[in-house]
């Protein structure tokens, strides 16, 4: 059994402007925006490198309930980001640009604040 690289006890904490653009509507988007990086923060714990489109297959498969396009998987690697986690990126392909992405747990302690684990 693997243990994952960060606690996840508490919901995340997101600060108000996680979520943002001209599109946004907190009332008709902030509660399935927060699930989805709920999801994929816990799902991503383990450290492990994947691309966009097999993150987004393999979080469909472990939250069936969740809608995951791959437009908003990468966008919510980018939050987390913003929240303070290390997202690395790595470039798989000999020729061309195919991108793989792991989620290590944040190293600053406000960072950690912020989001101190999510209950499945």
């Amino acid at each position: 059994m693997s243990l994952p690289f960060f606690e996840q006890s508490a919901p995340i904490v997101l600060p108000g402007a996680l979520f943002a653009g001209s599109d946004y509507v907190p009332k008709r988007d902030e509660e399935r925006l927060t699930k989805q990086i709920d999801c994929i923060r816990t799902f991503v714990s383990d450290g492990v490198w994947r691309g966009v489109g097999q993150l987004a297959k393999e979080l469909r498969r472990a939250y069936p309930k969740v809608i995951f396009p791959e437009n908003s998987v990468q966008a919510q690697l980018r939050n987390l980001r913003k929240l303070g986690y290390r997202v690395e990126k790595r470039n798989v392909a000999k020729r061309g640009l195919c991108f793989e992405y792991r989620v290590l747990p944040p190293l600053a302690p406000a960072a950690e604040q912020l989001s101190m684990g999510v209950s499945q």
